[in-house]
């Protein structure tokens, strides 16, 4: 009996299905309220229910893009944004490029050793052109390259970087910003071309500093100082290097007798000079200081040249000269 009682409602739905009129409709303004209600709740539900982005977030504001091993493959970075990316496999060349803007001088910051990351990275930089370079590796405090660099009126700029022994993994990790920025230095006056031979020297005063730039590969930048007393100290101090050129320079100094007998030679063929200067290449300040005590007066001639040979629009210095009475 009571599985009969079990299907009496069924049966009795089924019935009705039949017969409409057993089953009073709704009144029209209640279906309209019962539909109001079910709307305002699934929008209720819409807005309780939100989604939520749980992926780590980026690891800086412009991730490296694949493939970018050549110049064809560079990607593009913007000004005062950091890039970052890994060294992946041996000897793995990361190509960027960025816009020009009005800017009279660029700043190209890379940080590796800095975050703990195991790299050796070399940076290279080029005009688009391709015929104005630099390259540096470390600087003043670490072996992570910086290099501060005018504006050569370009329209972009390309830049790579590689781990200099070729070594990669996932922990070979880094880090780059290209910025707008300002010259810190100050000069009264200007290197002049030709002065690429001593008669052909611009001439310093005490007290000057002069601005120039090793053009081009093997570039000799040649100055005059006369010296009066022979109790007096010439001092040249370079700054180059530990203000973001990549200038590795050295000073050499003449006398007139080497100069007017030509055997004044920079390229170090002969003993022929009075005074050197320069670091040595392990040091990560390579601008050069020299102090000359002048046994005999009358006029002195210094060459300055890169210490490796390389040269470009990139490659810029002051000297600043200073003549000590004893």
């Amino acid at each position: 009996m009571s599985h009969i009682l079990a299907w009496l409602p069924i049966a009795s739905m089924l019935a009705c299905k039949a017969c409409a009129s057993c089953m009073p409709g709704l009144p029209d303004d209640m279906e309209s309220t019962t539909d109001s209600a079910d709307t305002a709740q699934d929008e209720q539900e819409t807005a309780d229910t939100h989604w939520e982005d749980t992926s780590p977030p980026p690891p800086c504001d412009i991730p490296e893009v694949e493939p970018n091993d050549n110049l064809n493959e560079s990607y593009e970075i913007e000004r005062e944004l950091w890039t970052c990316g890994t060294f992946s496999e041996e000897f793995d060349f990361e190509w960027m490029t960025f816009p020009a803007s009005d800017a009279e001088w660029y700043e190209v910051l890379v940080s590796a050793e800095d975050m703990g990351s195991p790299a050796n990275v070399t940076l290279w930089v080029s005009d688009d052109a391709m015929t104005e370079f630099a390259m540096v590796t470390g600087n003043r405090y670490t072996s992570d390259p910086w290099l501060v660099f005018p504006s050569l009126g370009a329209d972009s700029y390309y830049l790579y970087i590689f781990e200099d022994d070729g070594l990669y993994g996932d922990d070979y990790e880094w880090k780059l910003r290209v910025s707008e920025t300002k010259m810190t230095l100050d000069w009264d006056m200007e290197e002049q071309e030709p002065n690429d031979s001593p008669f052909e020297a611009l001439s310093m005063e005490d007290g000057q500093t002069v601005f120039g730039t090793l053009t081009t590969s093997n570039d000799m930048d040649w100055y005059h100082v006369n010296i009066p007393d022979d109790k007096s100290t010439i001092v040249f101090q370079v700054e180059a290097y530990g203000s973001g050129s990549p200038a590795n320079t050295r000073l050499i100094l003449y006398t007139d007798a080497a100069v007017s007998t030509d055997t004044a030679d920079p390229f170090d063929t002969v003993d022929d000079w009075v005074a050197r200067a320069f670091s040595d290449e392990s040091d990560y300040d390579r601008d050069p200081r020299m102090e000359y005590s002048v046994s005999d007066p009358g006029d002195y001639y210094m060459v300055l040249k890169e210490a490796e040979g390389l040269g470009s629009e990139l490659y810029w210095y002051t000297m600043s000269l200073s003549i000590e009475q004893e």
